[in-house]
């Protein structure tokens, strides 16, 4: 005598309600991934853009610790300013409002007063600086050190919801009293 065991499979309910529920647990799981991958896109960004600036601002401060002869016109702030290096080179930096990075001109041979082919990009084109201001005291007859303020503002690169905008503000003051 044969006995015959019955052979069950899945109803098509069970299959909808297994389907239903893998599809949700996939749609979270990519969702989540998406997120993460956007997040650490920003945060790669955003750290490329703080050394960029970082650089900037303490190559600038650096040069302008040993420097002399700081105009005395821009206590109320300047876009750009051109002061003596401890070597005698006359050294220019500023904004390009075009592209939006930081050029630097430096004395040479066909380069005093800096003409705009003397400029060059002192900061890396994909970091977007928006603005950078020059202020200047204790310069003249005051016996102060020459003190000079730089403010930078700059947005990381990308869209809309992963951009950063920066504040960075530094004081550098003279190594020696103007004589």
């Amino acid at each position: 005598m044969e006995i015959r065991v019955k052979e069950r499979g899945f109803t098509i309910f069970e299959m909808i309600v297994a389907v239903g529920i893998f599809t949700v647990v996939v749609v979270i799981a990519v969702s989540s991934l998406l997120t993460l991958t956007a997040s650490e896109k920003k945060a790669i960004t955003l750290q490329n853009t703080q050394d960029n600036m970082r650089f900037a601002v303490e190559a600038m401060a650096k040069e302008m610790r040993t420097g002399e002869s700081f105009p005395a016109a821009c206590v109320i702030g300047c876009r750009t300013i051109t002061y003596q290096t401890a070597r005698g080179k006359t050294v220019s930096y500023r904004l390009n409002q075009t592209s939006n990075v930081i050029e630097k001109a430096s004395s040479g041979a066909d380069c005093v007063p800096f003409p705009d082919s003397c400029y060059f990009p002192f900061t890396a084109a994909g970091v977007r600086i928006d603005r950078l201001w020059f202020y200047v005291t204790g310069v003249g007859e005051d016996n102060l050190q020459p003190k000079v303020t730089i403010v930078l503002e700059a947005t990381t690169p990308g869209i809309e919801r992963t951009a950063s905008r920066l504040h960075l503000q530094t004081t550098v003051a003279q190594r020696r009293l103007d004589t």
